[in-house]
Order: structure tokens, then C-alpha cells, then sequence
């Protein structure tokens, strides 16, 4: 049974004797299951690849991650967030929706073109599944140097 896949089931029982004449009955049982955390977050797509040039503000959008939980209630809500590894703090995420955002106005495309790090994607299951993604971002360049 899968509660992913059906909430309840429906069962038609019949009980009967072996006497003479023989006698039964019918009873019609309902079934209702709970759901238990068993599907972790999935990213879609699984890894990303976003260019960001370096000239952009503070506080810059980079990019929305999404991930779906095929449980139901708080074994589907989920929260994301960035371990901190490698260059990954110039960046921050919103915890609720995915949103990656820019720390800073200096990215600088001749000290750092390329920053990689890790999604991870937290269900509110008992126990919390969880599930993480490569974020890959270029930083393209702006004509900021005299020859």
C-alpha cells in the first residue's frame, strides 16, 4: 500500500458458516493510510549551469532552484540552503522558495570567473530527507580593465 499513490482502499468482506443451511454476513471495511516520509526531493533539472555578469548590483537574482517531494504535508515541505564549501559564500539562498542571490557588487570575472557549489533540498519528514544539486555560475565578463 502507498499512500503516494492511493489514500485509501475499499474492502468488501464476507464471513459465512458451514451449517444448514449455511449463514453470512458482509461488512465493507475502509481503509485510510498515513502518509510515512519515504520519497526524497528531487531537482529538476539536476544540475544547473547560469551565467552572471560581473558588473551586476548586490544582491542580484541569480537563479530559482526547485525541487518536488512526491510525499504529502510536512513530509513534502521543503527548505533549501547552501553548505558552506568552496567560494559559495558571495552567494545566499532563500530557504523557502530556491532564490539564489549575489552577497556582493565585486564580482570580479579576472579574480574568480567560475563558482561552483551545492543545493541542498530538506524535507520536514521524521525523519528529514534530504537531497543536493550542483549549481554551476560563470561570471561573464564587462569591459572594466584599460588596455
Amino acid at each position: 500500500l502507498d499512500f503516494d499513490t492511493m489514500q485509501s482502499h475499499t474492502l468488501l468482506v464476507e464471513a459465512s458458516d458451514h451449517g444448514t443451511p449455511p449463514k453470512s454476513s458482509l461488512c465493507l471495511v475502509l481503509i485510510h493510510l498515513t502518509d510515512v516520509n519515504d520519497n526524497e526531493p528531487i531537482f529538476s533539472p539536476s544540475d544547473l549551469f547560469v551565467n552572471v555578469p560581473e558588473d551586476s548590483d548586490a544582491m542580484h537574482f541569480v537563479t530559482r532552484l526547485r525541487a518536488s517531494d512526491a510525499d504529502s504535508g510536512n513530509n513534502a515541505q521543503l527548505n533549501y540552503k547552501i553548505p558552506l564549501r568552496g567560494n559559495s559564500e558571495h552567494f545566499r539562498i532563500d530557504p523557502a522558495t530556491g532564490d539564489i542571490y549575489g552577497l556582493t557588487d565585486q564580482l570580479d570575472r579576472e579574480a574568480i570567473d567560475l563558482y561552483e557549489m551545492y543545493i541542498v533540498a530538506q524535507d520536514s519528514g521524521v525523519p528529514p530527507l534530504r537531497t543536493e544539486t550542483k549549481l554551476t555560475v560563470m561570471v561573464t565578463d564587462h569591459n572594466d580593465n584599460i588596455p
